[in-house]
């Protein structure tokens, strides 16, 4: 999803703190180190010195699994490039100051590819309103107790929930975000920070993306030519503190009587541009079981309005993926 999270807002982050400590008023000692986990989580590209990283990313395409090179290069919060190589895909991101470019040597973006970026992202950094719903809770792990937070933000149409956990040195575990959920491994420090080396993506119990990073090189030597703007690139507004969208207004697909009779079912999946507007202004499709169930979904999801992010006052066009499940099966 465009519109990455990377600098913290020592005020914002006391707002929210406090709330979660109005939420757990009589927690734990545990329970409160959670609380600051919380409030202290960012992505990957949020550094205090420059870095490299390196490393394979296999991903869940077609009923195959296939394996590229990930590499990520960052010189500060507000300048880096991310960049994933397939033999016939790639796409970089690079974030300059104010700005973002997308580039792809295809149009139509993967949604397993977008969900490993996003594991560098937005599945990293957590920032609920300070009106959002907290129940502290502990998972296990293998033989590892997690402590977990469950996050339901009021929705327009329906309540967002995520779950966030941390291992008991409060480095992030696992975070469930849009459907997918992360899972964080082996940590090592770079500069005051800690980084995941290895990322594991899950999507309805299966596995859609495996990043493991097998080089780390801090206080890197970074050529400043990496950072200069693609040609043909998307650009996209860059936002230190940006809010997430949310869907305000939506026209359910119907299930074509045709493909009901035919017993075709299945998932359609669907790419989205969505513009500052908050209504749809690119869609493609990235899968589906028929003709019939991609034209219902498609002629619905153009209807769609979001409340898009927010950067500041400022509305931010965004990418996403939509999931539509056709199912015989009653509710």
């Amino acid at each position: 999803m465009i519109g990455r999270r990377t600098l913290r807002d020592g005020l914002l982050t006391f707002v929210i703190a406090c709330a979660f400590v109005t939420t757990a008023a009589a927690a734990k000692v545990e329970q409160s180190e959670l609380i600051k986990a919380i409030a202290a989580t960012m992505p990957v590209t949020h550094v205090d010195v420059p870095m490299q990283l390196s490393g394979e990313v296999t991903l869940a395409h077609s009923g195959e699994k296939i394996t590229g090179n990930y590499t990520l290069i960052a010189n500060s919060p507000r300048e880096w490039r991310e960049e994933i190589v397939f033999s016939n895909y790639k796409e970089t991101h690079i974030t300059i100051g104010g700005e973002m470019y997308v580039w792809r040597s295809a149009p139509v973006p993967d949604s397993a590819i977008m969900r490993a970026f996003g594991a560098m992202h937005e599945a990293t950094y957590f920032r609920p309103s300070p009106e959002a719903k907290v129940r502290l809770r502990e998972r296990k792990r293998g033989g590892t107790t997690l402590q977990c937070a469950e996050i339901t933000e009021k929705g327009k149409i329906r309540d967002r929930e995520t779950e966030v956990c941390f291992y008991p040195d409060t480095k992030l575990a696992n975070s469930n975000v849009s459907g997918a959920s992360y899972s964080f491994f082996d940590y090592t420090a770079v500069g005051t920070r800690s980084v995941p080396q290895h990322i594991v993506v899950t999507k309805d119990g299966e596995t859609t993306a495996d990043i493991r990073i097998t080089a780390v090189t801090a206080n890197a030597s970074i050529n400043t030519e990496a950072f200069a703007k693609p040609s043909n690139a998307r650009e996209f507004p860059a936002c230190e503190i940006l809010s997430r969208e949310e869907l305000s207004s939506k026209v359910t697909p119907l299930y074509p009587s045709a493909a009901r009779m035919a017993r075709v079912q299945g998932w359609v999946v669907l790419y989205a541009l969505v513009g500052a507007d908050g209504r749809i202004a690119e869609l493609r499709t990235l899968k589906a079981p028929s003709q019939e169930l991609e034209a219902s979904s498609v002629e619905a999801v153009r209807q769609w309005v979001y409340t898009p992010p927010m950067c500041g006052a400022t509305p931010i066009p965004f990418e996403t993926v939509i999931t539509v499940n056709y199912s015989l099966r009653p509710n």
